[in-house]
């Protein structure tokens, strides 16, 4: 059963009924369905399924008649085929007992319609004419409940508006300053004004200590530094949880909120026991300060004003930031930036980066430390690093070359051979011509003829 079906109702008359009609989503759907069925004779129980106005989700128990743990089990099927029809769905559950269901739609502008609440109840009827007075008397009470949907509807776009109001008053203050300080200032301003607070303070974030860098309303000598150092430590302590920290707590948070909140309860005494919150800036991962918000202790912070205050310390963020980056050389950029890196490396969180690093750093460390053989398939030229030429002494053909470009060679070693069919043809030439001249010699000293 969900935690938000009002528990722990008494028998209430019409006329409380009636007003709990004009409070709340919750108490609304609690006097709606206790009106019904009070008015319809015969009905032993009730449920109604409704959505959020804020959110639009799913349909979820609101509410349940007599008594919180009634047992309505009975109603599912009757609920179900309700929520896929136009009208409403009457089944016999046993001898003389019937479930009735009626779905609601609702559609704003051009929008389609939506199921937004489906009722069902359960009654005992002797007579087709009861029956037809518990449909038509359901069906005319669904009238009321989309009546009050759209009055809860329209009240939160009504505060949304009033939300956007105040945020584009404070962005405008903030934005029209070119300066870190008087943008501070009026941010401070600004927001205490539209808020109604007695002062609202922001510090900024330098090396793990917040130091305030502007408030909204002086302060008398006396106290300024008791209370200066109050406001630090609240920052701080915001800070360091990373939480939004609100003294009272929010009713819906008493229960729940498990976040240290000494040095804001501090600071609420030194206020004369005031309301207090305080917000980190954050600006994505990167957290730049604190603000704090003080009030009269007769005016507590709200949820809505809460969930205001989240989105303008996001935005003011942003702003702030780029403000305190332009005043800043080139040479603070360049360390704020490694500083970043460094925290976002060796502190929490970031495990992909921590990986990448550590597996260039081994990826390193193999091909500085590691040898091993590399073969790379390629073409490549030889050279000798010193040349020589070898001329042959004659023209001629080459018979064989046994030595190859890259081959090792040692001194001697025959590296070509010409082709020498021509000299020996040549040579037989000769040595017949030297034969012949030699028979010339020989006769003609044998014939004494020496002119010969």
């Amino acid at each position: 059963m969900d935690s938000r079906v009002k528990q722990d109702h008494s028998v209430q008359d019409d006329a409380e009924l009636w007003r709990q009609l004009s409070l709340d989503e919750e108490e609304f759907a609690w006097a709606w369905l206790s009106l019904q069925c009070q008015q319809i004779s015969g009905v032993v129980a009730g449920l109604l399924l409704a959505s959020d106005v804020a959110q639009d989700d799913a349909l979820t128990p609101r509410a349940l008649w007599p008594h919180s743990g009634q047992d309505v089990t009975s109603l599912t099927e009757v609920i179900e085929q309700a929520q896929h029809s136009n009208g409403g769905v009457l089944l016999e559950l046993r001898s003389g007992q019937y479930g009735l269901a009626y779905p609601l739609y609702a559609q704003e502008g051009n929008a389609h319609e939506r199921l937004i609440a489906v009722v069902g109840v359960e009654l005992h009827a002797q007579s087709e004419a009861q029956l037809q007075h518990a449909m038509r008397q359901l069906q005319w009470g669904m009238a009321w409940l989309e009546g009050g949907y759209f009055r809860q509807r329209y009240t939160m776009q009504g505060q949304t508006l009033d939300g956007l109001r105040i945020g584009q008053a404070v962005l405008a203050a903030t934005l029209a300053e070119t300066e870190l300080d008087a943008a501070c200032m009026a941010f401070c301003g600004e927001l205490a004004a539209q808020l109604g607070c007695d002062r609202v303070s922001i510090g900024v974030l330098e090396h793990d200590h917040v130091r305030v860098q502007a408030l909204s309303h002086s302060v008398e000598p006396g106290r300024k530094m008791n209370l200066v150092r109050c406001i630090a430590d609240a920052m701080e302590e915001s800070v360091d949880q990373g939480e939004v920290l609100v003294i009272p707590p929010l009713a819906e948070e008493q229960m729940e909120q498990a976040s240290v909140v000494l040095a804001q309860q501090k600071l609420s005494r030194e206020a004369s026991n005031g309301s207090v919150m305080t917000l980190p800036l954050q600006q994505g991962e990167l957290c730049l300060g604190a603000v704090t918000l003080e009030r009269p202790a007769d005016m507590p912070f709200t949820a809505d004003e809460l969930a205001l205050c989240r989105n303008l310390s996001t935005l003011a963020a942003g702003v702030l930031r780029d403000k305190q980056l332009n005043q800043q050389t080139l040479w603070q950029r360049m360390a704020g930036r490694w500083h970043q890196f460094l925290v976002s490396l060796l502190g929490p969180g970031h495990l992909r980066r921590k990986l990448a690093l550590a597996g260039v750093i081994l990826l390193t460390l193999f091909v500085s430390l590691v040898h091993t053989e590399l073969r790379v398939a390629a073409d490549a030229v030889l050279r000798g690093e010193v040349q020589r030429a070898i001329v042959a002494p004659f023209a001629g053909y080459l018979e064989a070359s046994g030595i190859r470009p890259g081959d090792r060679v040692r001194q001697g070693a025959e590296f070509a051979r010409l082709d020498d069919h021509e000299l020996r043809l040549e040579r037989v030439k000769w040595a017949s011509q030297r034969e012949q001249y030699q028979r010339q010699y020989e006769e003609a000293m044998a014939s004494r003829n020496r002119a010969q």
